[in-house]
């Protein structure tokens, strides 16, 4: 390795550091980010059975999941915040839009802005360091042949 690229290498590393330093707290993201989660499933649940009722409570759970997925990124710039805030802007409309479709009773619209929610869910997960992601849902097993 030449030494001009020794100074390169430990300014990135410094910046990796510097960058996660920043998540103010990185269990706070993971939290938040498997409770959106399983309110994108929950609403996913209540859209498929017609119980349309319970949509706004849901989209008020995600909106309070939201806030907390925002106070552990924290408040300082850094790329990682630049990069989810507007994924995050993109979650918060349409889980607002999910909840108002269900409160006119514009049934139609649910299963759209349902799948808004759960691909801005998606984006802010995929975009999020591995380490802060939710760990995934253990698949269900079907029935399994016994001889």
């Amino acid at each position: 390795m030449t030494r001009a690229r020794i100074p390169i290498l430990l300014a990135l590393l410094w910046s990796v550091a510097w960058g996660q330093s920043i998540v103010k707290s990185p269990e706070g993201v993971k939290s938040a980010l498997a409770a959106m989660s399983e309110v994108v499933e929950q609403s996913g649940r209540l859209i498929a059975s017609r119980d349309y009722a319970q949509l706004p409570r849901e989209a008020n759970e995600f909106e309070a999941r939201l806030i907390e997925f925002e106070q552990g990124i924290g408040s300082q710039p850094s790329e990682l915040k630049s990069t989810l805030e507007p994924l995050i802007a993109k979650a918060r409309v349409a889980a607002s839009a999910m909840s108002e479709a269900a409160q006119s009773h514009r049934d139609s619209m649910l299963p759209l802005t349902h799948r808004q929610l759960a691909s801005a869910v998606a984006a802010m997960i995929a975009a999020t360091p591995a380490s802060m992601r939710p760990n995934p849902a253990p698949q269900a097993q079907g029935p399994r042949n016994i001889r």
